[in-house]
């Protein structure tokens, strides 16, 4: 019975991935992130939740909100599944949710529900924020600039969100431990950008690095590919 309940549960999580997959073998390439719609925002949570990487991810958001004040209008872009409300609902912050994707909005939706928060969900494109120049007091993202969009949009997207805070921002970014390999505009950056690279992207979208932490295992792989992940605690520059 055990063997039969680990072997569906296995299924229920492949069948939704090999779908997408293909529809992207016969259709070709779908939009980026689009992996993320459908059946597969639902089991988004479950394919990822329980590493260590994704466990590492929680606690850094939760330690840098720990030092900034309560009570922020805070933005969550893409908030997909909305992991963090609980965060946001422990230290008393008003919550808006951004995504490109109805279905993880619905998500977010569903956890916010569960959690008696009440947020404000958006839809639309993370190049184009809705929103006034400094609207929210702290902007999070993460699992999203370095991997999801190509490196130009990610560059809009990062000025974006400089632009609708006007104090924070959590942001994860993947780091080379070797000299920069420059990205094509349309490819993701991964972790092709060096710090100080990486550094400058964050000052020219108009922030400045307060702190960041390491979320991968810095082992003997990491160290051979030249690769770190990392949540960046910014402010926004005057």
């Amino acid at each position: 019975m055990v063997a039969r309940n680990l072997s569906l549960s296995f299924l229920k999580v492949r069948i939704p991935r090999l779908r997408w997959a293909l529809r992207k073998l016969f259709q070709g390439n779908p939009p980026k992130g689009d992996i993320y719609y459908g059946d597969m925002a639902a089991l988004y949570d479950a394919e990822r939740a329980g590493s260590k990487r994704w466990q590492r991810e929680q606690a850094a958001v939760e330690a840098y909100l720990e030092r900034l004040p309560r009570e922020l209008c805070v933005l969550d872009v893409p908030v997909g599944t909305g992991r963090y409300l609980p965060l946001y609902k422990d230290r008393g912050h008003q919550a808006t949710g951004f995504d490109a994707s109805h279905e993880m909005l619905g998500e977010t939706r569903k956890r916010a529900e569960e959690l008696g928060l009440a947020v404000t969900l958006d839809h639309g494109d993370a190049t184009q924020l809705p929103y006034a120049d400094g609207q929210f007091d702290l902007v999070v993202s993460t699992r999203f600039l370095r991997h999801v969009l190509p490196f130009g949009l990610a560059k809009q997207s990062l000025a974006e969100m400089a632009r609708v805070t006007r104090e924070h921002a959590i942001i994860e970014m993947g780091i080379s431990t070797r000299p920069t390999v420059w990205p094509a505009e349309g490819k993701p950056m991964r972790d092709s950008l060096h710090l100080d690279d990486l550094v400058a992207m964050f000052n020219t979208a108009g922030f400045e690095v307060l702190d960041d932490t390491t979320t991968n295992k810095q082992g003997r792989r990491a160290q051979r590919e030249g690769r770190r992940r990392a949540v960046f605690l910014l402010r926004k520059r005057a």
